[in-house]
């Protein structure tokens, strides 16, 4: 066995050496890093004053957009309109919650700078959508169509003489006065189509008593079948004169009533007078035995209109009260007649929001289902 001598082997490991900096290297370092801090702060300066401020022109000009937007967005698909003004509308749109009940919208502005323009869902509380609001103005567009319908026409005939009476031709009467309730039945002018007949003022002749005290009440009443004797109920409000109003002696007294309205009305009306007391004042009684047997016919009641006199029907045309009664009537016809209908196919819609006048903007929508309105 032959040993042989081993030799120890040294591996040699490198050496790696850190190198410093020097100092024109970091000077020229920190002049670039201070350059750099310089362009990202000047950067963020700009980005921060590219964002709109809450009171820009910019600011307001999109807040007044998304109001537009949201309003049309709601009067693009209106069912109908309840509300049209030139600061308000009020409208339904489709069924929106699942509760099959259309829903009901509002926007308003009060017209007053500075206020906010609001919106109003159903019945809840009404909330802003923007504030400071100078402006808000909504025009609406529309379609008009012209048909030609039937419809009933009514013709007011005006305050007309509706019948009168004072004497009989040729005939010279006797002169009497009653001072107990007293009728005169006639039958007013109008025509037989007549839909309504009106009573406002009739004049009799009347004076006061020497020691007349009270009052004196004139009525219209319908008359029993075809008369000539009164219905106990008046048609409207009697009208009362105090004693001390009437003439001293005989004159034309006018009573004017507010209410007498008689609507599909008859022939056969009468006129009553009476008082309160036995001396309230006296009704002048044309009397005459010759008298022909005409329309009108005067009648009076010492029983507070139980009874009527006189009695006998071949003398109840012997007595009649002077009178006179104005009134109108209605007679409704049907006509062909040209109707407009109005459909608003477009809302146009302005709004100014902030102090800025020249921050206004304008737009407008169609409105789908083209809503039937009444008015233009």
């Amino acid at each position: 066995m032959i040993v042989r001598d081993v030799k120890p082997v040294f591996c040699r490991v490198p050496r790696y050496f850190t190198r410093g900096v020097t100092l024109v290297e970091l000077v020229v370092s920190m002049a670039v890093m201070g350059m750099l801090v310089v362009g990202i702060s000047s950067a963020i300066l700009l980005a921060t004053k590219a964002v709109p401020a809450g009171d820009s022109p910019a600011e307001t000009a999109l807040e007044a957009a998304a109001a537009i937007d949201q309003i049309l967005g709601d009067l693009q698909y209106t069912l109908n309109f309840s509300e049209r003004t030139t600061n308000a509308v009020t409208f339904t749109v489709a069924d929106r919650d699942g509760d099959l009940v259309d829903e009901t919208i509002r926007y308003t502005w009060s017209g007053t700078s500075g206020d906010p323009l609001t919106r109003q869902y159903n019945a809840g509380t009404a909330s802003a959508i923007v504030d400071n609001v100078q402006a808000f103005d909504l025009a609406y567009d529309l379609r008009t169509v012209t048909e030609t319908q039937e419809q009933d026409v009514t013709n007011d005939s005006g305050e007309v003489l509706l019948a009168m009476w004072d004497g009989w031709p040729g005939i010279i009467p006797t002169i009497a006065a009653q001072t107990t309730k007293t009728s005169e039945y006639f039958v007013p002018g109008i025509p037989a189509d007549a839909t309504q007949l009106t009573i406002t003022r009739v004049d009799v002749k009347m004076q006061q008593l020497t020691l007349g005290s009270g009052n004196k009440t004139v009525s219209i009443h319908a008359a029993s079948g075809t008369g000539p004797e009164p219905t106990a109920a008046p048609i409207g409000t009697p009208v009362t004169l105090p004693s001390a109003g009437l003439p001293l002696l005989f004159e034309w007294t006018s009573f004017y009533f507010a209410d007498v309205v008689i609507d599909n009305p008859g022939t056969h009306y009468c006129i009553v007078t009476d008082d309160d007391t036995q001396n309230a004042g006296e009704v002048l009684i044309y009397k005459a035995l010759n008298a022909p047997n005409d329309v009108p016919v005067g009648l009076w009641s010492n029983d507070g209109g139980a009874s009527w006199l006189p009695a006998q029907a071949n003398k109840r045309s012997q007595n009649d009260m002077p009178f006179y009664i104005y009134g109108s009537y209605t007679v409704t016809t049907t006509q062909n007649v040209n109707v407009s209908r109005y459909f608003v196919t477009g809302v146009r819609v302005t709004i100014r929001v902030g102090d800025d006048a020249l921050n206004r903007v304008d737009s407008g929508t169609h409105v789908l289902t083209e809503p039937e309105v009444s008015t233009p």
